[in-house]
């Protein structure tokens, strides 16, 4: 009889311990599916199924912090929101003037003496470069919203680094610089983003470097592919970075110790966030052999 017993004890404890087991794994298979649906954006109410215990205050505790993370989010998105439409209407408003400025240049042009053409041709630089000025600001802006939407093509690495170069080869041939693509065309090397926003964010890198260039020097892009990523690089023979300038050469209005006097320190940071939509991150570095160099890697999707 004691011993018939003791089985039945044991079978008892076993049949509770499962019965516990199980209900432990369902609570943290319903906290993991909730996870991962929040991982993907998608913030729910859910019916956790512990309501007491550790399991019971975890749960609490995650929907808490997710709903609080959550608001903060929508709050920052909001306030990002109203800092791209009020720029649109500083832009707006800004702009009728400038514009009205440019047409009275114009007029005082066909009418002046060379004395005065000086003058006027500062003008116009002065006009068009805060015209830029704007167009950058609205459009990274715009970017750091999500208010533009970027395709989702295959991109050729060669023919993006072929029509950066068709781009820019007249403004580095004005200080006798050589602009080349050391790889070779293999159409099946590249990544996945927006051609257009592509070749505007290299544009801005190849500016930089002619910026920084010396007359006669020698920029160079090409791509490397590996089994990890793909990585397109931009090159220069220059001075380089300065040590100190490397961590800040990215951020919005920054302006190292050799840039230009019309440098405003927007073109780098809109380089940036554009391959930062497309999956891509972007270095800045000194090359071991003199020159600054730019790499964006691509980390290929297993």
């Amino acid at each position: 009889m004691s011993n018939s017993l003791i089985v039945i004890n044991v079978v008892v404890l076993i049949v509770i311990f499962y019965y516990i087991k199980s209900r432990y794994i369902k609570q943290i298979v319903n906290l993991t599916r909730y996870l991962e649906n929040v991982n993907r954006g998608q913030i729910n109410n859910i019916n956790f199924s512990a309501k007491e215990g550790h399991i019971g205050i975890l749960e609490d505790e995650i929907y808490k912090t997710v709903t609080m993370l959550h608001t903060t989010k929508n709050q920052t998105l909001k306030d990002k929101e109203l800092l791209k439409d009020t720029l649109a209407d500083i832009a707006h408003q800004i702009k009728t003037p400038l514009t009205a400025i440019g047409m009275m240049n114009e007029i005082i042009t066909e009418f002046s003496d060379d004395s005065v053409l000086i003058y006027t041709e500062q003008i116009e630089k002065q006009l068009t470069h805060v015209n830029n000025l704007i167009q950058s600001l609205l459009t990274l802006s715009k970017l750091e919203v999500n208010a533009i939407v970027f395709a989702e093509d295959f991109i050729s690495c060669y023919h993006l680094l072929l029509r950066v170069h068709e781009i820019m080869c007249p403004f580095s041939a004005k200080k006798n610089q050589t602009l080349s693509i050391n790889s070779p065309d293999n159409p099946q090397v590249g990544f996945i983003g927006d051609m257009s926003w592509s070749i505007e964010a290299l544009i801005n890198i190849v500016k930089n470097c002619i910026e920084h260039t010396p007359i006669g020097g020698q920029i160079v892009m090409q791509y490397i592919d590996n089994p990890i990523y793909t990585s397109i690089i931009i090159a220069d023979n220059g001075n380089g970075f300065e040590a100190e300038d490397i961590p800040y050469i990215f951020k919005r209005f920054y302006k190292g110790k050799n840039s230009a006097k019309e440098s405003v320190g927007i073109g780098l940071s809109l380089a940036k966030i554009i391959f930062e939509k497309q999956d891509g991150i972007i270095y800045a570095s000194n090359q071991k052999i003199g020159g600054a160099q730019f790499e964006i890697k691509f980390y290929k999707k297993f």
